[in-house]
Formats: structure tokens, sequence, C-alpha cells
């Protein structure tokens, strides 16, 4: 299988997976049809599907051009946006599985805080994770419609997956999200040294989950260094991982 990062809007990200076999294509959260249909165009795939992570606009803009030049297209999504993501028709929920051609098999983990049917696709074999705004590069999305739990939670299951494992992100954040990493965890060099080594590169992406256990402070929220920045931002004592979690992404949320 192939994986083809396509630049959408400003900062987003859709991917185009291929399978090498039959040359059968999905593509995992279109923003806009124009840029997805070319490289489409010029891979000379067939596109099969559409993986939507989450409603909002700018992961599902392209779902409806996209589905005018291929009727039959699959469009899948969470079950609880049956009817915000255009033109959904495979309604998915927590470890359901996906597969196009003989090579691409997702297995879709729901992951709730961002949006409510937030959903990443894992993709063991191939060690790749595709999880819109659930977890940036050093980040996570904010809360818009679930609670701090919800996210910690879909968070820490996405952190459990094998340390190899490849991320896909739906937004090229990771230099910016860094910024506020270091102000969180001052002492982690693995901080700094991820940030200078993406000084010269306009993409981080994709990136490890054993680099995020490593640098994301949204997945340390038991890390001392982590827990005893945030007790002194907020005058917490003893805090469970959860308000840990909760006080980061409102600090994140003003942060300049």
């Amino acid at each position: 299988m192939k994986i083809i990062p396509i630049a959408c809007l400003e900062d987003n990200y859709a991917y185009l997976l291929v399978c090498e076999q039959t040359n059968d294509a999905v593509i995992v959260d279109p923003s806009e049809a124009a840029p997805v249909q070319n490289v489409i165009d010029k891979e000379c795939v067939t596109l099969k599907a559409i993986w939507n992570t989450h409603h909002h606009w700018d992961h599902t803009n392209g779902n409806q051009k996209l589905y005018d030049c291929y009727p039959r297209l699959t469009v899948a999504g969470h079950v609880s946006d049956s009817k915000r993501i255009p033109l959904i028709n495979q309604c998915l929920d927590n470890n359901d599985t996906l597969s196009v051609g003989k090579e691409i098999v997702a297995t879709v983990l729901h992951t709730p805080g961002h949006t409510l049917g937030a959903v990443s696709y894992y993709l063991e074999k191939d060690r790749a994770l595709f999880t819109g705004d659930t977890l940036f590069g050093a980040g996570c999305g904010r809360l818009f419609e679930g609670t701090p739990a919800m996210l910690h939670q879909s968070l820490m299951t996405l952190s459990q997956l094998p340390p190899e494992t490849n991320v896909y992100c739906g937004h090229e954040y990771t230099y910016n999200n860094l910024k506020f990493a270091a102000v969180i965890d001052p002492t982690n060099t693995m901080i700094q040294q991820r940030s200078k080594s993406l000084e010269k590169q306009p993409c981080s992406i994709p990136f490890s989950i054993k680099i995020e256990q490593q640098t994301n402070p949204f997945l340390r929220t038991t890390s001392h260094s982590v827990v005893d920045t945030v007790c002194r931002q907020f005058t917490l004592s003893n805090p469970h991982p959860v308000d840990v979690f909760a006080a980061l992404r409102k600090w994140k949320d003003t942060y300049a």
C-alpha cells in the first residue's frame, strides 16, 4: 500500500491510500476536491471510498464534488455523524473494519473529544494511523463537543498503539505545538531536538507514536515535570491525570 499526503486549504492534509495490486484508492478527509482529483489523475487510480474522521467542513468539504465524479463511492464516518457528514452511506462504530482493494485494511477507533463522532483509522499491517483532529504532532484537538475525560481517554487509547506506528493527522501544527510543549516540559531535551529538526522541514507528517509519547504534553499527564508545571500554573494539588489534561487544554486554548 502507498500513502500520499495531499496539502489542502492553508494547513490541512488529506491522504490518498492506494492499493498497489489493484489501483483502488481511499481518500481520508478531503477538505477540498481539486487537489485530491489532481493526485488521483496523476497516480491513475480509481477512487473507491472516502473515510471521514469527523464532520467538520475542513475535513468533508470535498465529499460532494468527489462523489459527483465517482457516484458509487463509499462515504464512511461514525454513526453519530450520520446526519452531519455529507453523503455518508457507511456508518461506523468502534472496532469496525474497513477494506479497499487487496491491501488496505483499517480498524475504526472511536476517539471522541474534539467532536463526539471523531474516529481514527488504524492500519495495523501498514503501521499507519489517521487521527484527524484528535492527535496532532505534539498536541491535540480543541474540545468542541466532548469532555476533557473523553479526549484524554481517546489520546490514551492511541498512545497505547505500537510505538513504531506512523501518525497522519489532519493539520500541520507540530512546530508551533512544540513551542507550547517546551513551556510545559522545559527540561525535556527530546522536545528541543524535535523542534530543531523541524526548522527546515515544511511538513512533519508522519511522525511516530513513540515520539509523541516522548514529546507531547497531552500524552504525558502523569509525567512529574508536566504535572509540576500545571500545578504551579493553576495552583493544583495532587491532580488526577484528567485534571492535568483539562488544565493543559485550557492553557493551550489561550496560548499565544
